[in-house]
């Protein structure tokens, strides 16, 4: 069966199975105009000098939430995304990392599990909204930082073209 949408209930259906999860994500200091907007609303570029950090993740310890927020009485709407990771053992290099990126204005580029790259900080800057640093009790338990960046733009996150994926760092 064909790929279609219907818009009496915006179902997607027979199109592709859907994972949840993030693979990859890339953070740069924030620059006005930082990326190039099609017509189209997609990413096709970023701006001269932009210099993209990958950042070292897990499988299964990364996410991407996009909330349309609504307020009746202001008739103002936006959406919030948040992008969580984590970094594993918590060393002098993750401790110098989160404390970078607690202290700048960012944007980011975000990779789901789909294979989807979601781009953050188009109409104003990522900032750190979240950060934690966690040793359990148990040998087995959990030894990270865990950084929430938090992005609001008017719409949900556009979504990079091939031409601005293949000029990310790999």
């Amino acid at each position: 069966m064909a790929c279609s949408a219907t818009l009496a209930s915006y179902q997607l259906s027979d199109c592709f199975s859907s994972r949840g999860g993030v693979k990859a994500v890339w953070v740069a200091s924030f620059v006005e105009d930082g990326f190039t907007l099609t017509s189209a609303g997609t990413v096709s570029g970023f701006a001269t000098g932009v210099t993209w950090y990958k950042q070292d993740l897990h499988r299964n310890l990364a996410s991407l939430t996009s909330t349309y927020n609504y307020d009746d009485s202001t008739k103002a709407s936006y959406v919030s995304t948040e992008a969580t990771w984590q970094y594993l053992k918590m060393q002098k290099e993750s401790r110098v990392q989160m404390n970078a990126l607690a202290k700048g204005d960012l944007m980011a580029v975000v990779e789901d599990a789909n294979g989807t790259y979601f781009a953050l900080g188009v109409q104003e800057p990522v900032k750190v909204t979240s950060g934690t640093g966690e040793s359990g009790t148990d040998r087995g338990d959990r030894n990270a930082y865990e950084v929430t960046v938090t992005d609001y733009n008017e719409d949900y996150p556009p979504i990079l073209d091939a031409a601005a994926i293949s000029s990310l760092p790999a």
